[in-house]
């Protein structure tokens, strides 16, 4: 998967813009794995699950999901398919995580304190270096590492087919949100009520830009 994606031209020279990537990700899990000496799920497992206490959360190169299992549906390949148990290889070090609600709620907070670094590691991570850079362009909207800073929160927006979530955390209000939508054939009217829902508080973040996080790409199972 790393030979494909790096086998394509540049989206533009280095150090010019910024662009989400899974390829990346692929290439940065091979860097911690010869680092640390250990599977990467051994690593996150032992630095980031353990100490924040997501029993829930758990990191699987499989298709495997431990029960009960939400199941997501998906029309990416014409008609809506049950894409719980595709293969997520195609998203290794990104999107092969499962994880609940609760344990979603806490992981918003330990990213948006900082709970696992240094304070000028913290402040590294959110630091505005790539205003100017790629699809935002604001002081108040842009990418940081492993998350985009919008007026004051801290988002992300993990998904895969047939799920997709919405995590912010406002540093100033010292509040964590999780707000989950999934497509479910024949229940429109309940995806229609997620998707007012997420549009409720979604201004709250970004509130002059026409951006919605379906744009801001970032992906993962539950």
């Amino acid at each position: 998967m790393i030979r494909i994606g790096a086998s394509q031209p540049l989206d533009f020279p280095p150090g010019t813009s910024w662009k989400f990537s899974d390829t990346n990700y692929m290439i940065l899990g091979q860097v911690l794995v010869k680092a640390g000496g250990a599977p990467l799920q051994t690593q996150v497992q032992r630095l980031i699950l353990d100490p924040l206490q997501l029993t829930n959360t758990q990191m699987t190169p499989t298709s495997y999901i431990p029960s009960p299992v939400l199941h997501g549906y998906d029309s990416e390949r014409g008609d809506y398919q049950d894409s719980t148990f595709w293969s997520i290889s195609w998203a290794s070090n990104i999107g092969d995580m499962t994880s609940n609600l609760s344990d979603l709620g806490r992981w918003a907070m330990a990213l948006g304190t900082g709970k696992l670094l240094s304070p000028e590691s913290h402040a590294r991570q959110f630091a505005p270096v790539t205003v100017g850079l790629g699809p935002f362009t604001s002081n108040k909207l842009y990418a940081a590492m492993g998350a985009i800073v919008a007026n004051g929160w801290i988002v992300c927006n993990p998904n895969v087919p047939g799920y997709w979530d919405a995590l912010g955390y406002s540093p100033s209000k010292k509040l964590a949100v999780s707000s989950p939508r999934y497509p479910i054939p024949m229940r429109r009217r309940t995806c229609t009520t997620q998707r007012r829902r997420s549009t409720k508080w979604r201004p709250c973040l970004i509130p002059l830009h026409r951006r919605t996080f379906g744009q801001v790409e970032s992906r993962r199972r539950t």
